[in-house]
């Protein structure tokens, strides 16, 4: 074998490197992008745990709950319209968080369709709705966006019917 012969082989073997690097580098990335995905399934997943954990053990909440359901938003005494629209909308923004999360691609369809259906389970009463349309322009477009599509028969029902709280530029609810 001539030295000429020793060159090429090597520059054979070269490549051949080269290419198994890059595709052991592929693989890589491509396990990141599934670990970040379950990080971030794993944290919407935690933060709505605490969400409802907290809001279950707190008889006063839900008490103001099914008393907005009988009366109102509008209608609540003041604290209740306060503990009430803050527990609302920490749920609904862990809902938010769940719906970026899904938009930007980092949680899949099993944990999207389980989260998709405790927001839909939410959205059963008054409150939600009461609360998002009060203070819909606190939350990103991307989410109203989704929420006036899925929940659109919903909030023109609860539109007409005149439940919902008037709008206002410093916003009706906390």
């Amino acid at each position: 074998m001539t030295l000429e012969d020793f060159y090429f082989i090597s520059q054979i073997v070269a490549a051949l490197g080269i290419i198994l690097s890059l595709v052991f580098v592929g693989l890589q990335m491509r396990a990141q992008a599934r670990e970040a995905r379950l990080a971030s399934m794993a944290e919407i997943m935690a933060e709505y745990r605490r969400t409802m954990v907290s809001l279950s053990q707190d008889r006063e909440i839900a008490e103001a709950m099914f008393k907005c359901e009988e009366v109102g938003w509008k209608n609540l005494e003041e604290t209740d319209f306060f503990r009430l629209g803050i527990a609302i909308a920490s749920m609904l923004r862990v809902f938010e968080q769940a719906y970026i999360y899904r938009y930007e691609g980092k949680v899949d369809d099993r944990t999207w369709a389980s989260m998709k259906g405790m927001m839909s389970a939410s959205f059963r009463y008054r409150v939600s709705f009461d609360y998002f349309e009060a203070r819909r322009e606190t939350f990103t477009q991307v989410f109203v966006d989704f929420v006036e599509r899925e929940y659109a028969d919903q909030l023109t029902t609860r539109r007409a019917q005149e439940v919902l709280p008037a709008q206002t530029s410093e916003g009706a609810a906390p």
